[in-house]
């Protein structure tokens, strides 16, 4: 986990659709403890094999909220909303992560231990998130470069370019 963006290799190694940190997260100061929002990182380029149909993109991303945020309990992930922008013909595309949930679970942590929404007033929680933007916005594979960020109700992440490369030697 790191503040400043890593090499565009090291996310290949990050396992597309999870929900934890890895060495592209990025951190939020521990002792920033008024911080909400977004911050995300992402490779500069990705290098795509001709002829595929949707090229892998992972986009790391921290989320920290207030556990009532827009009276989402805790469960603010599904609601985040990732936003890319073709730079070429400025068409946009958006999606919403997919959690597949576990019913087996049982109702939230805080209803097990008999806590209240009032309970949980003024605490925040963190989660992480790395989707593959490829596949959740279904961004063709070609050539080009496109503005991405996440948001959610009042926030937004910061911004990151990519670009997309066919590979040569394929």
């Amino acid at each position: 986990m790191s503040n400043n963006p890593p090499p565009d290799s090291a996310f290949d190694e990050v396992a597309a659709g999870s929900f934890s940190a890895n060495a592209c997260t990025p951190v939020i100061d521990e002792f920033d403890v008024d911080y909400r929002g977004l911050k995300i990182h992402a490779p500069t380029r990705v290098q795509f094999p001709a002829g595929s149909e949707t090229p892998r993109i992972v986009v790391c991303g921290t989320g920290v909220f207030d556990w009532n945020y827009m009276d989402l309990d805790g469960d603010f992930l599904e609601a985040i909303v990732i936003v890319a922008v073709n730079d070429q013909t400025h068409e946009s595309r958006s999606g919403r992560m997919q959690i597949i949930e576990n019913r087996a679970m049982g109702p939230p942590v805080r209803e097990k231990l008999g806590l209240s929404k009032e309970d949980f007033k003024n605490r925040s929680i963190q989660k992480h998130f790395n989707p593959d933007i490829g596949a959740l916005l279904e961004l063709p594979a070609t050539p080009g470069s496109y503005t991405v960020y996440a948001t959610l109700g009042q926030y937004k992440s910061n911004v990151v370019q990519i670009r997309l490369e066919t590979r040569s030697g394929n």
